[in-house]
């Protein structure tokens, strides 16, 4: 369970510890509060992208990567990732185009 009244940044910060730490379930859960707080937050995306790229879920991986992608087009690498993944090639080259 997380702590409860951070920010929307701090619970980004949060989720990229877990991340680092390969707590997954808790980056999820830090990444969601953040989006609650702001759900234009495209780091919180970005995180939730590398996590289901960590885990194989290249579908998920590829949602939470071109959310990110779309609101800063700088976060594009877990997006590329999920869609290597996912094995769609046309999708990769647009991705770094």
């Amino acid at each position: 369970m997380l702590e409860e009244g951070l920010s929307a940044k701090q619970y980004i910060d949060l989720s990229k510890k877990f991340f680092n730490e390969s707590k997954y379930d808790e980056c999820i859960e830090a990444a969601n509060k953040a989006l609650q707080l702001n759900p234009d937050a495209a780091v919180a995306y970005d995180e939730l992208s590398a996590v289901y790229d960590d885990e194989f879920n290249w579908k998920l991986g590829a949602e939470n990567g071109e959310k990110a992608f779309f609101l800063d087009p700088k976060l594009y690498e877990n997006l590329a990732s999920a869609y290597k993944g996912t094995q769609d090639w046309k999708a990769v080259k647009n991705v770094y185009a």
